[in-house]
Parts: structure tokens; C-alpha cells; sequence
């Protein structure tokens, strides 16, 4: 049987393809485009995604400035962006996979990916910067556009300064794969091996999360309302204690756990004191426990530090910590 010439057209979504045959081999020309049409991906060996459109590639993260204006970005360098009618494929800058966006404004928008990936959007196009890392960036946030933080591979942390990405070093080995803050003072990365990072305005310290595993989101609603999640169904959260009142100049703090043998770390949490201010020491019925290194409350007067309990009598023990003439006590009980 011989098969004539047959031209088929679809109309899909504004989108039309013309499919024909010649000489009874079937060929499938390149699509024609209308003015509001997204564009198909096309992966660098040539193929091109025709479903689902506007493209394909695995996507691994999402943020917007409005209802109007929301980007996504993944594999292959997928950038796509939402006009508040429709998914628009944008020609990205790079082939490497974007793990992470984020932005100030609909103006001010960075992506972050493999190899120390970092792209930026100045409102009129996507430009790719010149990195001081080569490890795999996973996530990006900032405070404002002159503060923003990248998180990434064996610990990296890079910070924007509005002028210039500087790479922080970092407390630990494990790879960081979520960062978020409530302002500059207070941000929260989270990562491999259950690791849960603190930077108060002044220095970065690791948290103890009472989990090994793999943590992949941060979020938080306030300061003491913050959310960690990850692997398994891991849900962790951050607030305090209901004992805590924490009232502005009204210090409180909490020992948890509430009793254990000598030896083990107990973890206090205050609040309530001055902002900035250095603890050096607690007491347990008078005794001093120094603490190395010194800790810092924060922007809020908020303050997370362990100890390890020395070796008392079994008994109930008060512990005091005492911060810029402000003190707070909480009971503990040595088994």
C-alpha cells in the first residue's frame, strides 16, 4: 500500500505542529512558535522536549516575588519563568544543574547549582558570575540584596555583601543543603547527618538536632518558630520550651533534659536578656561551669549552649545562668 502525503495540524495550547511524510518516511519538522507560545527545551545532544511542554527536566526549586512572577529551576540549567499566564522557558546561561533560587525583588533574583554555579537576573537577564567555590551550591536566601547566603558541599557557606560573594568557611565537613533566616542576625542552615547550623549576626555555631538524619528545608515563621525537614518524615522544630515565657527583660531559661547521670550535655535555652552579650560561665548551686568557647546572645536576647554536667552528688541542683547583671535559674537533677 502506498501511502500519500497526509499534513496533520493540531493546535495545542497556541502551539502548532505540522507532521508529513515523503517518499513514505515520516518526519517531524522543528515546531513553529507562536508569539505566545513558550519555547521547547532542547537538551545539548539535540533532543527536544515536546511533552510535557514547556519542557521536561527535573525541577528542584521554586520562589516568586508575586502571583506574576514566579521562577523554577533544575536540570540542564532549566530556568522557567511564570508571567501569571503562562510557563515561559528563559535561556539560561549555563548547562549545569540549579539546585536553588532566590531574589530581593523581581529584579534582584539568584540561582545556584552545580560546581559553584551562581547566576543572576538584574531584571533584563540572566548573567552568570564568577564564583569562589567550585563545590555544588543547593540552596540560596537573603535577607535583603545586600545580604545572601549560598550553602552547598562539604559545608561551603558564601555570603553577598552587595558588592562582592565571600566564602565563609563553615563549622563542619557535612554537605548544607537548606538555608533560611528571620533577619540577618538570625539564619539557620541545614544538612547532612542531621546538621543544623546557627548564625546570630557574629558568629556561626553548630546546633545539636537530636537526629542524624538528612535535613533538606529550613523555614520559619518567627525567630522561635522555625522548621527543619528531611529524610524519613523527619519534621523538627524550633521554639521555645512552654516554660518560657520570653518576655522582652524578663530572662528565663530551660535545662533539657531535666535530669541525667554526671557527664552527659545538657543543653540550656534562654531568652529574655540583652542582645549581643557574652556568657562565659553558668553555676550549679554555686559551682562555675566555664564554657568554651564563650557564648553570645543574639539580636533578641536569645542564647542555646551545652554543658557538661560534672561530676555531684545525686540530688536536684539549681543552675543559674547570669548575663549583663540579668539572671535566670531552671532545676536540674542529677541521677
Amino acid at each position: 500500500m502506498i501511502l500519500g502525503c497526509i499534513t496533520l495540524v493540531l493546535t495545542l495550547a497556541l502551539l502548532v505542529t505540522l507532521i508529513g511524510c515523503n517518499g513514505g518516511t515520516t518526519t517531524t519538522p522543528t515546531p513553529t512558535i507562536t508569539a505566545t507560545a513558550p519555547m521547547p527545551t532542547t537538551s545539548p545532544d539535540g533532543w527536544e522536549w515536546q511533552n510535557p511542554l514547556p519542557q521536561g527536566n527535573i525541577l528542584f526549586a521554586v520562589w516568586g516575588s508575586s502571583a506574576g512572577d514566579v521562577y523554577a529551576v533544575g536540570d540542564g540549567g532549566a530556568i522557567l519563568h511564570y508571567d501569571g499566564h503562562a510557563w515561559w522557558n528563559l535561556s539560561s546561561v549555563t548547562s549545569n544543574r540549579l539546585y536553588g533560587v532566590w531574589g530581593s525583588s523581581a529584579g534582584d533574583v539568584y540561582a545556584v547549582g552545580d560546581g559553584g554555579t551562581i547566576l543572576h537576573y538584574d531584571g533584563y537577564a540572566w548573567w552568570n558570575l564568577s564564583s569562589v567555590t567550585t563545590a555544588s551550591l543547593y540552596a540560596v536566601w537573603g535577607s535583603s540584596a545586600g545580604d545572601v547566603y549560598a550553602v552547598g558541599d562539604g559545608g561551603t557557606i558564601l555570603h553577598y555583601d552587595g558588592h562582592a560573594w565571600r566564602n565563609l568557611g563553615s563549622l563542619t565537613i557535612a554537605s548544607l543543603l537548606g538555608v533560611w533566616g528571620s533577619s540577618a542576625g538570625d539564619v539557620y542552615a541545614v544538612g547532612n547527618e542531621g546538621t543544623i547550623l546557627h548564625y546570630d549576626g557574629h558568629f556561626w555555631r553548630e546546633m545539636n538536632s537530636g537526629t542524624t538524619k538528612y535535613l533538606y528545608g529550613v523555614w520559619g515563621s518567627s525567630p522561635w518558630d522555625v522548621y527543619a525537614v528531611g529524610d524519613d518524615g523527619t519534621i523538627l522544630h524550633y521554639g521555645p520550651p512552654h516554660e518560657l515565657s520570653c518576655a522582652p527583660g524578663a530572662p528565663a531559661i530551660a535545662v533539657i533534659p531535666t535530669s541525667g547521670p554526671p557527664g552527659i550535655s545538657v543543653s540550656i535555652i534562654g531568652c529574655g536578656f540583652d542582645p549581643y552579650a557574652v556568657l562565659g560561665e553558668v553555676e550549679i548551686d554555686g559551682f562555675t561551669v566555664p564554657l568554651v568557647p564563650t557564648f553570645v546572645t543574639d539580636a533578641y536576647g536569645r542564647f542555646t549552649l551545652s554543658f557538661i554536667v560534672p561530676g555531684l552528688p545525686h540530688g536536684s541542683y539549681t543552675i543559674t545562668v547570669k548575663i549583663l547583671g540579668k539572671s535566670a535559674d531552671a532545676v536540674f537533677n542529677i541521677t
